[in-house]
């Protein structure tokens, strides 16, 4: 109507404008809508399948994302009311399950420990003991295996300390458990045998070779302590014996 009117040139200008960024806004919202509509179906389609699948504790968490995603939506609220109650019942069959594999788990790793304290294999026995306790910590059954275990550990290893003539290992092991009478009378016989060979080393070094033939000599002779004082005693006193006729022998010269 009015080619060259200014005015409605200038308003053309600035509405053109408008009219432009709110068509971008409304292509923009069109797309965020799709997108939310797309990841709406996407997280339904997951949770209907979780649920055909009798996966009600995953269908569960699917349907409450789609309820984020579509708070007012009356058909996902009816799914979570039909799918909450089956997720539960679900998650207390896995935890009862749990709970009997465990068990099975503990009264394996027990059973294993008794069979291994029984056949005397010690450090078998303490793993299996400390694998049921990880699976019921302070367990009194437990603990008790894993202590015998060790208590029968320590007496085997003193009585082996012993017979090699060990004393001040097999000592120092037996303080661990003082006050139970089978490591009372080790201890004892450690003590009385050490005794022994203090004084047998006593005696040798006085130059005193009597207790060769002694008593108790004789009974430990077994041992390596006394096995080595006795050995270095009868070569000293041979030692002796030849100079002794070598003097005699100087003598008789003169």
């Amino acid at each position: 109507l009015r080619p060259k009117d200014t005015g409605v040139k200038n308003k053309i200008a600035v509405v053109k404008d408008k009219a432009a960024a709110q068509v971008k806004q409304a292509e923009a919202a069109a797309a965020a809508a799709a997108r939310a509509a797309a990841e709406f179906q996407q997280v339904m389609t997951a949770a209907r399948g979780y649920e055909q699948a009798g996966n009600f504790t995953n269908a569960l968490e699917r349907y409450q994302a789609a309820q984020i995603l579509r708070p007012e939506d009356t058909g996902v609220k009816n799914k979570i009311a039909e799918v909450k109650p089956k997720a539960a019942a679900q998650v207390t069959q896995a935890e009862e399950r749990a709970k009997q594999e465990q068990q099975q788990q503990y009264e394996a790793a027990m059973e294993a420990g008794r069979m291994a304290l029984n056949g005397k294999n010690y450090p078998t026995a303490i793993a299996k003991a400390d694998v049921a306790l990880g699976i019921k910590k302070g367990d009194p059954a437990a603990m008790q295996l894993k202590i015998q275990a060790n208590e029968a550990q320590d007496l085997a290893s003193i009585q082996t300390l012993f017979g090699d003539g060990e004393y001040s290992r097999a000592s120092e092991l037996c303080k661990k458990h003082a006050g139970l009478p089978a490591f009372d009378e080790l201890a004892k016989n450690i003590g009385k045998e050490q005794k022994a060979l203090d004084d047998a080393t006593t005696t040798f070094a006085k130059g005193d070779y009597s207790f060769i033939g002694g008593v108790e000599s004789q009974r430990y002779s077994g041992k390596k302590p006394f096995a080595d004082l006795l050995g270095n005693a009868a070569k000293q006193k041979e030692i002796l014996k030849e100079l002794e006729v070598l003097k005699q022998a100087s003598k008789w010269r003169d």
